[in-house]
């Protein structure tokens, strides 16, 4: 629900979750909010156990999310109602050791987007967007892993390098970080076009994804591992891959 009602000195005092456009709640109270994030050894930052958000920033971050889901919609009608659709909520969580932004899904609560940080000055409404999209495909790829797996063989993987951030990865990661950075290829290049956000940021989130495409270079560890990997899976990376260069040219 996106509401709870606690005891505090024998008085009820009912909360109500802001919601996304309408839709989303806005979580940082529920105890999904609190709950122990695993600390998976791909994760640059440690989620450790939450501080608590000051209302003035609960307000700052809210509109800010708002904003960032208008501008998505004026991007592409298509990735508002995809995020709309396919994500359940907007987990928030602030960590007074880093000073780093940080977005993650999962596959224990398919659905969540978890933003860690987001309260800070630098995370503008760009890098909002590219986060709700980002997680909303992780989800929406978790989802439909559940009817046709990616992989038909399941362990052991080997571990590759993404072509993007340079982290190692699972060969499975590696398949959805494929996906991934595809919608935001397209979203970023449909933003460019439109001018929907500021165009230096646009210009620095778009160089970024570009990156693991030029030169087709995301397919190099796709097709050395293609054993593992469901041919349906695989052919629909190599039409991933001549779209992405078609619209990288037509870009540059």
């Amino acid at each position: 629900g996106d509401y709870f009602i606690s005891e505090n000195l024998n008085l009820y005092n009912k909360y109500k979750a802001p919601l996304l456009c309408g839709k989303l709640p806005i979580d940082c109270r529920s105890k999904f909010a609190f709950r122990l994030m695993t600390n998976e050894e791909f994760r640059p930052v440690k989620y450790g156990l939450p501080d608590s958000f000051l209302d003035n920033e609960l307000d700052y971050i809210t509109i800010k999310l708002n904003r960032s889901m208008n501008r998505i919609k004026a991007t592409s009608n298509s990735a508002f109602n995809f995020i709309l659709h396919h994500s359940n909520s907007i987990v928030l969580r602030k960590n007074l050791n880093h000073t780093r932004f940080v977005s993650s899904s999962c596959n224990g609560f398919i659905g969540q987007i978890v933003l860690l940080n987001p309260q800070l000055d630098y995370i503008d409404e760009a890098i909002l967007a590219e986060s709700l999209l980002h997680e909303t495909i992780h989800s929406f790829l978790l989802k439909s892993e559940i009817i046709t797996p990616i992989l038909n063989i399941e362990s052991p993987l080997p571990i590759v390098k993404s072509p993007w951030s340079g982290l190692d990865l699972h060969y499975h990661s590696l398949i959805g970080a494929c996906f991934v950075w595809y919608g935001l290829l397209c979203f970023w290049i449909h933003a460019e076009k439109n001018n929907t956000f500021d165009s230096i940021r646009i210009q620095s989130l778009l160089n970024r994804t570009i990156r693991g495409f030029i030169d087709k270079k995301f397919l190099k560890d796709v097709d050395l591992y293609r054993k593992y990997l469901s041919p349906n899976v695989h052919y629909q990376l190599h039409k991933i891959a001549d779209h992405a260069n078609k619209m990288i040219l037509a870009y540059l």
